[in-house]
This record gives structure tokens, sequence and C-alpha cells, in this order.
């Protein structure tokens, strides 16, 4: 009964991982290290502009109204929805690049 209960966690995430910080020697495989990480970065940088001006929109909305906290809340909505778009059409030209080349640019085998 207790296998049931196991979780199998996909080596996906890269921020443990010291082996292959020995054998990174060109700025290709550099990248190719810490793009995971990024993305992934991207993703809670992202989540929390999100609930910051979510929050702060609706502070901003109580019986205190106040106009500079309000487009400050939006413009953290803003801003941080429009960096994760870049990140995310980022990512995807690097996708259209691999597919074009044939060469696997997110997990390159290290020397």
């Amino acid at each position: 009964m207790s296998n049931l209960l196991a979780i199998s966690i996909p080596d996906q995430f890269y921020l443990n991982q010291t082996a292959g910080v020995k054998n990174i020697n060109s700025v290709g495989a550099l990248v190719s290290v810490i793009l995971p990480n990024v993305m992934i970065a991207a993703g809670v940088i992202f989540f929390l502009l999100i609930l910051g001006g979510g929050f702060g929109m609706i502070k901003s909305a109580g019986a205190e109204a106040n106009p500079q906290m309000a487009a400050k809340a939006k413009a953290a909505v803003t801003y941080g929805f429009a960096g994760f778009l870049i990140v995310v059409t980022a990512y995807f030209i690097l996708q259209l690049v691999q597919t074009a080349t044939g060469v696997n640019l997110n997990n390159p085998n290290l020397p």
C-alpha cells in the first residue's frame, strides 16, 4: 500500500546538480545549464508579481482609495505579465532553432 503513495520526482530541475559544472567548456554549455533554472525563476517571479499586484489592487480599492497605489499594482501585474511573455517567447524561439538545426540546446551531452 505504501508504494501507491510513492512519488517519483523527475530529474528535469537542475538546481542541485554539480556534476555538469566541472565539464562546462563553452558559453553554449553554460547557457544550457543555466536556461532551465532561468525558466523556473521567471515563473516564480511572475507568480509573486501577480500575487503582489492583486493584493495591491484589492488594498487600493478599500476605504482609503489611493490612485497611486492602484497604478503601482496595475503596473506590477502588467510588467510581470510582459516579462513572462518575453521569457516564454524566447523559450519557443529556442525550440524553433533547436528543431531547425537538430541540435538539442536544452540538454546537450556535456563532455
